[in-house]
């Protein structure tokens, strides 16, 4: 579960992934500092976002156990 610091969603985000790992399922939780809702899926604007896509594409790897590709980084 990927917060933004200022995000009026912030709080029930991070709760939600607190009741989904009390319930057993595997859930990584990380907030970002300084970014606003959306920051995510605006790479072109917050270098942040783009560390939290890869931070989300190499959780979701290490969970599938699937091999990084190769040339990528």
């Amino acid at each position: 579960m990927i917060t933004a610091e200022y995000d009026i969603l912030r709080d029930e985000g991070e709760r939600y992934a607190e009741r989904l790992r009390q319930a057993g399922v595997a859930v990584k939780r990380s907030r970002y500092a300084a970014t606003i809702h959306g920051f995510f899926s605006l790479l072109g604007l917050f270098p942040e976002g783009r560390a939290a896509m890869k931070e989300a594409c190499e959780w979701l790897r290490e969970l599938f156990e699937l091999p990084y590709p190769s040339g990528s980084a």
